[in-house]
């Protein structure tokens, strides 16, 4: 709660599928996704229709279970396993630095607009 964001609001966990989401995807997709986000980032906390929350949920675990499954992959091969060990760190770190960037991006946004 470090941007003070109740993390157990509807919409705030909405908002934290499609952080954890957005960073595995690529091309269109990421940009599709990145606009979602943005979306979110621009409403305020709330109820969510249910049925938008669970086709979020299952987008998310989605992409991390295609990401995971390259990545075992690539761990099984031989020389390219080692460098495929080293990936996980580097998907959450991504993750990490997307939802970091985003919810400054949000509090900065917030408090330019009430100083305004």
């Amino acid at each position: 709660a470090q941007y003070g964001f109740d993390s157990t609001d509807p919409h705030e966990r909405l908002l934290i599928l499609s952080l954890m989401e957005t960073p595995l995807r690529q091309g269109q997709e990421w940009t599709d996704a990145d606009r979602g986000v943005d979306a979110l980032l621009r409403t305020s906390g709330g109820p969510v229709e249910q049925a938008l929350f669970q086709a979020q949920l299952r987008k998310t675990a989605s992409a991390f279970a295609l990401d995971m499954l390259i990545m075992k992959f690539i761990q099984g091969m031989p020389i390219v396993g080692i460098i495929g060990g080293l990936s996980d760190p580097v998907c959450y770190r991504k993750i990490i630095t997307y939802a970091e960037l985003k919810y400054r991006k949000r509090y900065l946004t917030r408090m330019l607009s009430s100083h305004l």
